[in-house]
């Protein structure tokens, strides 16, 4: 079985604040295109291994923001594992656990192989 695979990068931002809408369509955010290359080259420095089937994510994020719902920032990372490589495709993901973590300042990502 493979070991599990543990990453650090900055605080995503919610899920509200990742697409703009303009009369011509929706697009990315500056926000989020400033957190997508953060957190890439945060995740790079780290030499990330690849899993190809399906995956366990335990996402701790942290420090807690009362004013912010928790469920509004797995759709970044998760976005982020996959663009990186890092998962396959996001939709092997077949557990996924978010909390709050007192002792983490940004994301803290634990990706378990769940192959058969």
């Amino acid at each position: 079985m493979t070991a599990p695979l543990t990453l650090v990068f900055a605080m995503p931002p919610s899920v509200n604040h990742v697409w703009q809408h303009s009369k011509h369509g929706s697009y990315k955010a500056p926000a989020y295109k400033r957190w997508i290359a953060e957190a890439g080259w945060q995740i790079a420095t780290q030499a990330p291994r690849s899993f190809s089937g399906d995956v366990a994510v335990e996402m701790r994020v942290g420090p807690r923001d009362k004013r912010r719902d928790l469920d509004n920032f797995a759709k970044g990372p998760l976005d982020l594992l996959q663009a990186h490589g890092i998962v396959a495709n996001d939709r092997n993901v077949v557990d996924l656990r978010i909390s709050w973590a007192p002792d983490v300042t940004g994301c803290e990502i634990t990706i378990t192989s769940r192959e058969t």
